[in-house]
């Protein structure tokens, strides 16, 4: 029960479903409270709980970097104008790398 919990909460965040993920913590929690499992089952257990906190910390810094992406582009997009008043051109830079398509 507690692995198929942590599989859930795994396939949650690479769905980018944060709340949704943050409930199935609790509830994995409670299980693990209520119901601790066996000696023998610890240590995967624990492997696989350290696997989703990196996967949740990587979730978090793509979520971080996504936010300050925006938080540029609202920027630049404040300041689109070619010329300012006194008529010299304006060139704004983002630090946002360029998208790639293949």
């Amino acid at each position: 029960m507690i692995l198929r919990q942590i599989k859930r909460i795994r396939t949650l965040i690479m769905a980018g479903r944060a709340w949704d993920a943050q409930e199935d913590v609790e509830h994995l929690t409670d299980l693990i409270r209520n119901d601790p499992p066996v000696a023998e089952d610890r240590d995967l257990i624990e492997a696989k709980l350290a696997e989703l906190r990196l996967l949740a910390e990587a979730a978090l810094q793509g979520a971080k970097g996504a936010a300050e992406q925006i938080r540029e582009i609202l920027h630049a997009a404040q300041s689109l104008e070619t010329y300012d008043n006194q008529g010299a051109r304006r060139v704004t830079d983002t630090a946002a790398p360029q998208i790639r398509r293949y």
